[in-house]
């Protein structure tokens, strides 16, 4: 039931997606299409890695990040002002237990134009979490 449910929302927004990227074409909606369109786009881009984070925690045994990776790559390349995406990159990276990409992504979200407030947040408890491993 679960992997269904996360399969249909993961078909919805790869079909937004498409529909968006055809109507406007890749380099538009990275350079400059108006901003209901773009904000659309990295909206769907970011629910995709989630919805493919969740389906690998949930649903894998040896959980593969290269997809949601990859949707909140594409997610910062629309809109490089969000730091949602950035800071979704950075729980990545702690999951893979990646210390120096797991700052570097929620300090990138912090700086942001529309930094994602939750990344001060995550970043604290993954330094306090690290801390009480070394002692």
């Amino acid at each position: 039931m679960l992997r269904r449910f996360l399969d249909e929302g993961i078909g919805l927004f790869q079909y937004l997606t498409r529909h968006l990227k055809s109507a406007f074409d890749a380099a538009t909606i990275t350079l400059g299409p108006p901003e209901p369109q773009r904000q659309l786009c990295h909206d769907a881009l970011t629910y995709l890695g989630d919805l493919s984070r969740y389906k690998e925690t949930l649903l894998s045994r040896t959980p593969d990040w290269d997809i949601p990776r990859e949707y909140y790559l594409q997610a910062h390349l629309v809109s490089p002002a969000d730091g949602k995406p950035q800071s979704q990159l950075g729980l990545l990276a702690s999951n893979s237990k990646n210390d120096l990409e797991v700052v570097y992504r929620y300090c990138l979200s912090l700086a942001a134009t529309a930094s994602f407030s939750p990344a001060r947040a995550n970043l604290q408890n993954y330094l306090l979490s690290q801390r009480s491993q070394t002692m």
